[in-house]
């Protein structure tokens, strides 16, 4: 018997609306929960706790970076896993038929994926820089105070979550950072609301530029806006290409998972590589970066192409 959930005949708005709503209620109550279980897990009060967000302190003696990531990890699974699972079982859609439908290929595809990875590096790098000439107008003076100081703020916040003693802390960063933002994540913007977006503006290069936008946006890092709308950009045609979800969750994890992993082996000075230090390129590497990331993602696409016209012609 094949069952329909009772979104599956709605207009694609009701699916975005709906969405959102359910995320919105979903993010509340796990970090309700979250908030809820800390004192029972931790040694901090729900009082220490309050204050301690208050002044935006985890650090040191007026705070646990344990109970941070605790929290992270648990809003993360709430915001960006939960909400996708349940739209799409109340929607009535398969997982085997929307999210994996295409299996084919799919080797190929995740080693072209990983290559892109590491020979895009010098371009994500160079529109990282590119976006730090932000300028707006006068008038909006306020406004960029305050994109600078939150962009400050997760600075600081992300370097205190990316503080490694051992592999225990390794092991939590990679989940907390790289595991469940790839697969919440993609599920979120790709699975859902990528194929939302296809239906209802009947485009999908459109659908992949606005969940692009909005994946970018809700990191809330401006003056890193640029590369992350790039990120988004590929991650979205990697699943249209692909057509296959774990897709664009191995390129994201790749994405996350070196950063951590290399920060970690300077930590331990293992590595003399320092991630968090701006990189600088030749012209040649930039233009080399540039050549050789548009050879695959023309492979990739043409790829696509032709798994899309087999399936057509069986």
């Amino acid at each position: 018997m094949n069952r329909k959930g009772f979104l599956y005949y709605a207009a694609p708005w009701l699916h975005f609306l709906f969405l959102l709503g359910l995320t919105l209620v979903s993010m509340v109550l796990f970090s309700a929960i979250s908030i809820a279980a800390i004192p029972f897990l931790f040694d901090i009060s729900l009082l220490e706790l309050m204050e301690g967000m208050g002044m935006g302190d985890f650090s040191g003696e007026n705070g646990n970076i344990d109970v941070l990531k605790f929290m992270q990890i648990t809003q993360s699974v709430g915001m960006f896993i939960v909400p996708p699972l349940i739209y799409f079982r109340l929607a009535g859609l398969r997982g085997s038929d929307y999210l994996t439908r295409n299996r084919t290929a799919l080797p190929l595809f995740l080693l072209l994926t990983a290559g892109i990875g590491f020979i895009s590096a010098p371009m994500v790098e160079l529109s990282y820089q590119v976006n730090q000439f932000l300028d707006l107008p006068s008038f909006l003076d306020g406004l960029e105070a305050w994109m600078r100081e939150s962009e400050k703020m997760m600075e600081e916040l992300t370097q205190l979550l990316l503080s490694m003693d051992g592999w225990t802390d390794f092991l939590v960063n990679m989940l907390m950072i790289a595991v469940i933002p790839a697969i919440g994540e993609e599920l979120m913007f790709r699975g859902a609301l990528q194929r939302i977006l296809e239906r209802w503006f009947g485009n999908i290069h459109w659908a992949i530029f606005i969940a692009a936008v909005l994946f970018s946006f809700i990191h809330m890092q401006f003056f890193g806006f640029l590369p992350r709308l790039l990120l988004g950009l590929l991650f979205g045609y990697l699943f249209y290409w692909s057509g296959n979800i774990w897709v664009p969750i191995a390129a994201h994890f790749l994405n996350n998972g070196m950063i951590v992993l290399l920060t970690f082996l300077f930590q331990q000075k293992i590595s003399n590589f320092d991630p968090g230090q701006d990189q600088e390129f030749t012209a040649l590497q930039y233009i080399l970066s540039a050549v050789l990331t548009l050879a695959v993602l023309a492979g990739l696409s043409n790829l696509g192409r032709r798994i899309a016209e087999r399936k057509l012609n069986e």
